[in-house]
């Protein structure tokens, strides 16, 4: 399987060395998720940041409604966390799938052909 960081930054090489193999892979699809991948770490742990400011905050209020109303919120930021979390792993799984879909790149001195006729010999060994 491909490095997802060498897709993500050269994905030109990557084009090409597919175009080489004459297969197809869905790069963009991997790019689309790897960005809201991307994106829904980013905001887990935004709000997670923000859940333990409140947990903290809510740690030094007297008992009253201000109090409630602070655990309520809360409990909704986990909720919210909890959604992200699930499709995080949704994403996370998809893309898993679609790296799996990348065939390992070519070495650069490898001939190009549509089948293996285009082949080279570099030597032999024993009796042809």
């Amino acid at each position: 399987m491909l490095d997802l960081r060498l897709i993500r930054e050269q994905t030109d090489l990557v084009r090409e060395a597919l175009v080489k193999l004459n297969t197809e892979a869905p790069i963009d699809a991997i790019l689309e998720l790897d960005e809201r991948r991307r994106q829904l770490i980013a905001e887990v742990e935004r709000l997670k940041a923000e859940r333990n400011a409140e947990s903290k905050r809510i740690g030094r209020l007297p008992a009253g409604p201000e109090r409630e109303q602070a655990i309520a919120a809360m409990r909704a930021l986990g909720d919210r966390i909890e959604q992200l979390d699930a499709e995080l792993a949704q994403v996370e799984a998809r893309l898993e799938e679609l790296l799996l879909e990348v065939p390992n790149l070519p070495d650069p001195d490898v001939p190009v052909g549509p089948d293996d006729s285009a082949n080279v010999v570099v030597r032999h060994w024993g009796e042809p």
